[in-house]
């Protein structure tokens, strides 16, 4: 199991919704970068420290192309992020309900005799017309959720660059700044505590140096990327293979992250799949239901912890998957399972979009983890 550290980008979005104020400086000397700490960001140990001021009113808030301000785009974020939540338990409520009464009816029925459940049979297809409205009803809904996240897609990335900026920024101001090639040269100077540092991966004439997560405590120490898909995410209401479309926008450039790999040992990608009633492989000439694509625009037919030739999921190397299917969710009993396992080839790594279908139905829903890049570094 993984454990997914912050991004940048999150750390600042948390700090905000906690305490309500978030400050970056805009202008700032050397001497104040290097010495005492300023409301915003300074420049410690060779790391951005961000400081937070209970009650500050300054207007030093950084502006981008747009006329937004972070704090704004943050506001923006937050509000986005409810109004996802709200509709998506709107959705699972109606859908959940829906799915209580067939089942309930279904029940009823097979506790009558034969004429009984005949004379009884119209109704049971009166409630499936209505669950049939019920998704018709629902589709506004969620092409609002699918607009959400492509939303929410753009101001990460806004985010994102606007950090990155600054980094650079920081480094130009402080000539003194440090920068090491690896985790693992950080550690080997005296820094042993998990955070982030600024790495230059492919030294002078390469990619920009841009900040990891360095996980000092493994052995050997791990950098990690992580992106807009860190949490555990639901997707219901899309039957149709690969309708939910799930892009994934990571915390540097992909240049920046194929450098990374190109100048690590191992890296792989952790990713699971919560399902119930949700199909994985559809069988037959329906081909998969759920993939991931590369970053190569490849759609990719094994599930992280699959064979890559053969297809599957973690539990086909070992024979185990339930009913003896291709993955555990392929047994589709409407009962909770999951598949898991890591991505390890670097040569398709990272994960640039999950697809995901098999949940319009009544009862059929999923959930997905995406974890970071994780690089041994």
């Amino acid at each position: 199991m993984f454990r997914h550290k912050p991004t940048v980008s999150l750390l600042i979005l948390h700090c905000f919704l906690a305490v309500g104020y978030v400050t970056v400086a805009a202008k700032a000397d050397v001497d104040s970068l290097q010495g005492k700490p300023i409301a915003g960001c300074s420049f410690e140990d060779s790391q951005c420290v961000y400081h937070v001021n209970l009650g500050h009113h300054g207007t030093c808030d950084t502006t981008g192309k747009d006329g937004d301000t972070v704090l704004m785009k943050l506001v923006k974020l937050q509000n986005m992020l409810l109004e996802q939540s709200l509709l998506t338990q709107a959705v699972s409520m109606k859908y959940d309900n829906v799915t209580m009464v067939i089942q309930k009816i279904r029940s009823a029925l097979n506790s009558l005799d034969a004429v009984t459940r005949h004379e009884l049979q119209p109704l049971l297809q009166t409630v499936i017309s209505a669950n049939n409205a019920t998704r018709a009803e629902l589709a506004p809904v969620l092409t609002r959720l699918q607009t959400l996240e492509k939303e929410q897609g753009n101001v990460l990335l806004w985010l994102n660059r606007i950090e990155n900026e600054r980094a650079q920024l920081l480094l130009k101001v402080d000539a003194s700044s440090k920068v090491y090639s690896s985790c693992s040269e950080w550690k080997r100077n005296g820094h042993h505590q998990d955070g982030h540092y600024l790495l230059d991966v492919d030294g002078k004439g390469g990619v920009q140096a841009f900040y990891v997560w360095c996980n000092m405590t493994s052995s050997p120490p791990t950098a990690s990327i992580g992106h807009d898909r860190g949490l555990r995410t639901k997707t219901v209401g899309y039957e149709k293979v690969g309708s939910h479309i799930c892009k994934v926008l990571y915390d540097v450039t992909m240049r920046q992250l194929t450098a990374l790999m190109s100048n690590s040992s191992n890296c792989k990608q952790y990713f699971k799949y919560e399902c119930h009633g949700a199909l994985i492989n559809t069988g037959g000439s329906g081909g998969q239901s759920t993939w991931w694509v590369s970053r190569d625009g490849e759609n990719m037919t094994y599930l992280p912890g699959g064979d890559p030739k053969l297809g599957g999921c973690a539990c086909k190397r070992t024979n185990t998957c339930a009913g003896g299917h291709e993955c555990n969710c392929d047994m589709n009993d409407l009962t909770w399972r999951q598949d898991e396992g890591y991505i390890t080839d670097v040569s398709k790594l990272p994960v640039t979009e999950l697809r995901f279908g098999d949940t319009g139905n009544a009862g059929e829903q999923a959930y997905f983890t995406l974890g970071p890049v994780e690089c041994e570094n």
